[in-house]
């Protein structure tokens, strides 16, 4: 949903307003879409917005280019007051497309900028906002325009957060259900691998650590469980479970034939029990 405090400014209706006034009165010349322009103005100001826009779409059949321009930014102005926000900004973007260099093309960019964020396209209402501000830095709505764009920097970067917190939420879950799984150990193991590797700092990295040795422990690898010890005792070697990981490393150890090494995490078992007695 877009922001609530995205309101078209009283100042651009008053803009729109003159314009199609001016709209109205040029289209006495012969053009077989006059009388259209001059109904759909009268439906305009009478609050007729269908019948208005309609009656616009039809007037922008004409051959002049500035009667052209001028019915397509009426026919978004009406769908816009109508809060028909997708078909407005379809409008505004007509007139920008058959008649780029246009008067009124400034106000059809930022016409559609506001149809889009009402229409909850921030993304795209972001970026033409953006392209209006670059392409008429001096122009009238200029200020709103900023204001706006600004607004919407910081609502999609909350959307943003938001939805990386729940990607999280999703994968970490994901990651629990694998590890009390049966055969799901090593996909655990993976898993959770995957995301340490794509979040370094998450705040919930030493538990992480630590399933993963469970993981390994459950999967009798004794390469893996090897290096998830010594994963887990070389970063958080002052958890609760750090004993038992010792242990651990020392059985994977010996079953590979790295004695040696067997040997040294034996040593830190008994090292880590001797200083428990003497605390």
């Amino acid at each position: 949903m877009p922001p609530r405090n995205f309101q078209l400014p009283c100042r651009r209706l008053a803009l729109c307003a003159v314009v199609l006034a001016l709209g109205a009165r040029a289209a006495r010349a012969a053009d077989p879409a006059a009388g259209a322009y001059r109904r759909a103005y009268g439906c305009l100001s009478s609050n007729r917005l269908d019948e208005a826009a309609a009656l616009f779409e039809r007037a922008a059949a004409t051959t002049n280019a500035e009667r052209q321009a001028a019915a397509w930014l009426g026919r978004g102005e009406a769908l816009y007051r109508a809060e028909r926000w997708g078909e407005a900004a379809a409008a505004y973007d007509a007139l920008l497309s058959r008649c780029p260099a246009s008067p009124l093309a400034a106000r059809a960019l930022y016409g559609r900028g506001f149809a889009e964020v009402k229409d909850g396209r921030l993304a795209e209402a972001q970026a033409t906002l953006t392209g209006f501000l670059a392409r008429y830095p001096q122009h009238a709505l200029a200020a709103s325009a900023a204001a706006s764009t600004g607004t919407l920097a910081r609502t999609l970067s909350a959307r943003a957060a938001r939805d990386e917190s729940e990607r999280q939420r999703r994968a970490l879950a994901e990651i629990e259900t694998l590890s009390h799984a049966d055969a799901g150990a090593t996909q655990a193991v993976a898993a959770a691998r995957a995301f340490l590797a794509s979040h370094p700092g998450h705040p919930q990295t030493p538990d992480l650590r630590y399933l993963i040795a469970a993981c390994a422990r459950k999967s009798k690898d004794d390469a893996l469980i090897v290096d998830a010890c010594r994963d887990c005792l070389t970063n958080h070697a002052d958890r609760a479970q750090a004993q038992s990981l010792r242990l651990a490393l020392a059985g994977s150890l010996e079953a590979l034939g790295r004695y040696g090494e067997a040997v040294e995490a034996l040593a830190a078992v008994e090292g880590a029990e001797a200083a428990v007695r003497r605390a």
